[in-house]
């Protein structure tokens, strides 16, 4: 294929603009503090966890949760401590391996039994031998004192732990070091196998996808919980953890831990919510020795976390928008204790890559045909995502997606705008030599005879559909402003959603009454069939969002609709500085006739007898009888439909009209 020929002058202007566009992404990438770059390329990363799905999860790792039957059966939360002895007790007597406490004991029980109940709960720690116990990070409010950290947590500080202080290009990574630190009870701090803390961190975007494995404070180092049980299952003591920050933890020679410049470690999820096997604490607290639940815990590292409605500690995770703090401590245990970090690729590399593709491309643009060019050109980014996507599951590296795949893109762009605009050049010569032989208005109508055509209108049979939500505005002025708008704005989504689907066009929005159409511009022959079926869409998906109008004050949001089929006239219709595409005819107003009558008959979907001689056998429809029809000078037959063939109880929410 021959190659693009450009003048010596065009061939400059391509490079400098390729030039010019890869460093605009390089001081993207770079910028001191932008944050929207970073925010997409997180959000990248969870696009990746969807790709890849579940991992099988390690079968060492089971949660015992304070659910909701828990608290029915056992009492309001929070239980008194000498609960949590009996559970630590009965999880040692049916053999559970270690026990995992993703709940905070650092403040004393100052009621009138509390002590006893602590000091019982340090016994049953201490009796266990294999009872791991948490602390966590926070930021003091201004002027507030720092709670000081006593001897016993002080003792069980990792300040054996090596770490190798960067240098260099690396000098800015650093071991986090919090502002405030809280730690367990120093009895319990002392009885407990180990104790750490057990931050999860907002990555920044809302969604928490890290922890640190270790932090500094008050010139001592700390663990992560998950760390400390990792190096215990593995039997590596803490003077054989080494740190290196912005690089990884290396606990002696069994596996290694990723960190990032924060000193934060990225956990792999292996899945969303209940991917690790979950029992009630309820359960547990009943068991009997010998039982199916002791089965499913002996020999078992349990957490322990609550999971009850109202008590849960929720978080975004990649996987789902509520995930619990339990899960995502499992989820860290899991990716220290099977080598299942992952890795970033360091920002140099992703800026190596961008300047090497405008270079290529530079090259190439000027060399290549535009049909090679463009192939080559999105072949490239695809195959740039492909292959971020291959080493996020297979290598667990993360490679920056978004700017090297723009920068892809905005050459592929490049290359269309320079060429197309050399196009546009020659068609207007093209038009001005034609011009020389036949009539300006000719040479005008061979651009514009499809849109002239369109403008024209036309007579076609079409179904017309009138949807009103009934009492709304009535209902509407006990609710403040801000939410009748938002819950029309909600409305109008979902319907906009369901008219699409169908391939309807949505004529207009009038108050809170939708019209649309079918059978234009584009002929559907089963265009009534197709506006019956979103009339049934619609009044379904108003019924399955309940919850959701009651949130916004509206628990009874119902609507009504009238469906007619006929002949009508179609196009464009408006002035010259606003038109839209319309429907005019007396089918229109039938429909919409009918749908101001549906509220009379009780009826959700009321259609016309033409509507009703071309649906066929799919629906289940019910008549209504002849009615006079204001407009209309004679009876009209009229029709409900109640559902699809066989469910006649689709709309399972009873009529409120």
């Amino acid at each position: 294929m021959l190659g693009y020929k450009p003048s010596p002058e065009s061939a400059r202007l391509v490079r400098t603009i390729v030039a010019c566009w890869a460093a605009l992404l390089l001081v993207a990438y770079f910028w001191p503090g932008q944050r929207v770059v970073e925010r997409m390329e997180l959000y990248l990363i969870d696009w990746r966890f969807g790709v890849r799905g579940p991992e099988q999860p390690d079968p060492r790792l089971v949660i015992v949760a304070v659910d909701e039957p828990s608290i029915n059966a056992r009492g309001r939360w929070p239980w008194p401590r000498n609960e949590m002895a009996q559970l630590i007790r009965k999880l040692q007597a049916i053999g559970a391996e270690r026990v995992i406490f993703d709940v905070f004991f650092t403040e004393a029980d100052e009621s009138t039994h509390g002590a006893a109940q602590d000091a019982e709960l340090v016994k049953a720690t201490r009796a266990f031998g294999e009872v791991h116990h948490a602390g966590f990070t926070y930021d003091p409010k201004p002027g507030e004192q720092l709670r000081p950290l006593s001897p016993e947590a002080v003792a069980r500080a990792w300040d054996t732990l090596a770490i190798d202080r960067p240098t260099g290009l690396e000098a800015a990574s650093e071991v986090f070091q919090p502002r405030g630190l809280v730690m367990p009870l120093p009895e319990l701090a002392s009885a407990a196998r180990s104790v750490g803390v057990m931050n999860v961190l907002d990555s920044g975007d809302g969604v928490f996808r890290h922890i640190l494995p270790v932090l500094e404070y008050q010139g001592h180092v700390f663990p992560s919980l998950a760390l400390a049980v990792a190096c215990d299952v593995m039997g590596v003591a803490p003077q054989e953890v080494r740190v290196r920050p912005g690089a990884a933890v290396a606990l002696g020679d069994k596996a290694g831990i990723p960190l990032d410049v924060d000193g934060r470690m990225m956990v792999n999820f292996a899945g969303g919510r209940n991917t690790y096997p979950r029992l009630s604490a309820a359960e547990v607290l009943a068991a009997q020795a010998g039982s199916a639940v002791g089965a499913k815990l002996a020999g078992r590292i349990v957490l322990v976390g609550v999971t009850a409605p109202g008590l849960e500690d929720l978080r975004p995770s990649p996987f789902d928008a509520v995930y619990n703090g339990v899960e995502t401590q499992a989820n860290a245990l899991d990716t220290m204790l099977n080598s299942k970090g992952l890795r970033r690729l360091a920002p140099v590399y992703t800026a190596l890559f961008i300047v090497l593709a405008g270079a290529v491309f530079a090259v190439l643009l000027v060399r290549t045909s535009t049909p090679v060019l463009c192939v080559s050109a999105l072949a490239g980014a695809s195959g740039y995502v492909a292959c971020g996507v291959y080493l996020f599951i297979y290598s667990r590296l993360i490679i920056d997606l978004l700017l090297p795949a723009i920068g892809l893109a905005g050459f592929f762009v490049i290359v269309l705008l320079v060429r197309l605009l050399g196009e546009e050049r020659r068609r207007r010569q093209a038009q001005e030599t034609l011009a020389v032989f036949i009539p300006q208005p000719l040479v005008d109508r061979l651009v514009t005879d499809e849109a002239i055509d369109t403008m024209r209108g036309e007579r076609r049979v079409i179904t017309v559909l009138f949807a009103d939500l009934r009492g709304f505005t009535s209902a509407s002025e006990g609710v403040p402003p801000e939410a009748t708008v938002e819950l029309l704005n909600r409305y109008f989504t979902f319907m906009h959603d369901v008219i699409w689907a169908n391939e309807g066009t949505l004529d207009k929005y009038i108050g809170d009454e939708i019209m649309a159409f079918f059978n234009a511009p584009v002929l559907q022959p089963d265009h009534a069939r197709r506006a019956v079926r979103t009339a049934l869409e619609m009044q379904r998906e108003i019924q399955r969002r309940h919850d959701e109008w009651a949130f916004l004050g509206m628990p009874e949001l119902a609507a009504g609709i009238g469906i007619s089929t006929g002949l009508a006239v179609i196009g464009y219709v408006g002035s010259a500085a606003r038109m839209q595409y319309t429907a005019i005819g007396h089918h229109v107003n039938l429909a919409s006739r009918l749908q101001a009558l549906s509220k009379e008959l009780g009826q959700r979907i009321l259609i016309s007898a033409a509507t009703y001689a071309e649906l066929g056998d799919e629906f289940e429809i019910r008549a209504q009888g002849m009615f006079d029809i204001r407009g209309v000078g004679e009876k009209v037959g009229l029709y409900s439909v109640l559902g699809p063939k066989g469910h006649p109880e689709y709309l399972t929410r009873p009529s409120i009209f």
